[in-house]
């Protein structure tokens, strides 16, 4: 009679983890609703969003925003109005965003790998472009690639 072996010693699901490692835990939070300042005190919701890093990675940051004044309204209708702000977050639908500037890709990205592959005279055309049309202004050095619709938006913005 032979006794069968467990199956958490064969490296099934139960001893992987199985499906949980696969699915991400669906995230709910509240927020921290708080009251800020002595002079003129507000109230101050603060959440948890997700982002993408340079390297592609999602990282995760404190973000917050001012409900409004204490005279204005009670900490009950402070959270009502939390509640509505972090509806997009709870649901799922809002989707992190990259927070890697336009120059920053340029340079990291599209000139090595891109331009190596065009030729010479394409190259110094490009290079001449972005030189004088994004880099030499001062405004998309702090663009995000998020915010930066069309080239064409940020090359003619003045």
């Amino acid at each position: 009679m032979a006794i069968l072996p467990n199956t958490e010693k064969q490296g099934e699901l139960s001893q992987t983890g199985g499906w949980q490692k696969q699915m991400a835990r669906r995230r709910y939070q509240k927020g921290s609703v708080r009251k800020r300042g002595k002079r003129n005190p507000v109230w101050e919701l603060q959440w948890w969003e997700d982002y993408l890093k340079d390297d592609g990675t999602i990282g995760r940051r404190r973000e917050s925003c001012i409900l409004g004044t204490v005279s204005e309204m009670s900490l009950r209708q402070a959270r009502k109005a939390a509640e509505e702000k972090l509806r997009l977050v709870n649901q799922g639908r809002q989707v992190p965003q990259s927070t890697m500037t336009l120059e920053t890709f340029i340079d990291s990205y599209m000139v090595p790998n891109f331009l190596p592959t065009l030729k010479a005279s394409t190259q110094g055309r490009y290079r001449l472009t972005l030189n004088h049309h994004l880099f030499r202004r001062s405004e998309p050095h702090g663009y995000a690639i998020s915010e930066a619709s069309t080239c064409r938006g940020l090359c003619c913005r003045r």
